[in-house]
């Protein structure tokens, strides 16, 4: 019994952050196919924006996307 609260707990704690990951995902890959990358390939960035946890999108809005200035 004192298992499954912690469990709920655990989840109501995580839940923030997994909405944060997906979401962050989520606008890197339409980013990756709207605008564009600027290095490697669009196939590249888009394995490492899904298969590295929060590091590859992140990595990638800093050095991966198109800047028009």
């Amino acid at each position: 019994m004192m298992t499954d609260l912690l469990t709920v707990e655990y989840l109501l704690i995580l839940a923030p952050l997994l909405l944060f990951e997906f979401v962050l995902k989520g606008i890197c890959i339409v980013k990756i196919f709207r605008e564009g990358v600027t290095s490697l390939s669009k196939w590249v960035w888009l394995a490492i924006v899904l298969f590295i946890s929060t590091l590859g999108p992140i990595s990638f809005l800093i050095w991966g996307r198109r800047r028009d200035i």
